[in-house]
């Protein structure tokens, strides 16, 4: 299932309730099974990976994130904020942690990054990590914003998404 959102300038908590019925439906009608449905996004996609993955852990066996952030950056009136960057003791951050701290997940992220600093997957993983959570973080040298082709071609993204579904 890849949802896409109907407004660009928006977040994805914005769609929280067509997304939840758009689960819903798929798995009514035998589309993917339940009890093993991981969740991943790449940017804002991200961000929707990890605010998802954070208020509904009990949906996920696992999340990966890619170039994501915690807080929103576009306001409810669809205006972009640009306050970003991220540090392991923000409180979003933290509540973040906390939340997703009962599922698997992995962080990628490049280092070059120019859209979403880098930062914020940094310290998402190390709030984890500092919970004792399976949070796992690969950074991609010299890479910008487009770090989903690394991570999305990765064998072992694969291999771990199958080890967490088949459990």
């Amino acid at each position: 299932i890849v949802p896409q959102k109907p407004i660009f300038n928006s977040e994805w908590e914005d769609h929280e309730a067509a997304l939840l019925r758009m689960l819903d439906e798929a798995a009514e009608q035998g589309l993917y099974d339940p009890d093993r449905l991981a969740i991943t996004g790449l940017s804002q996609g991200g961000h929707g990976t990890i605010i998802f993955g954070s208020k509904h852990a009990e949906l996920f066996q696992a999340a990966a994130p890619v170039c994501g952030y915690t807080e929103r950056r576009i306001s409810e009136d669809q205006q972009r904020l640009e306050e970003f960057g991220a540090n392991p003791t923000d409180p979003a951050v933290v509540d973040a942690a906390k939340a997703l701290s009962a599922i698997p997940i992995w962080f990628f992220h490049g280092d070059d990054d120019s859209v979403v600093p880098v930062s914020e997957s940094r310290s998402l993983h190390a709030a984890l990590e500092a919970l004792d959570a399976d949070s796992h973080y690969t950074e991609f040298a010299g890479v910008n914003h487009n770090s989903w082709d690394d991570a999305y071609t990765s064998t072992e993204l694969m291999q771990w998404f199958r080890e967490h579904l088949s459990e």
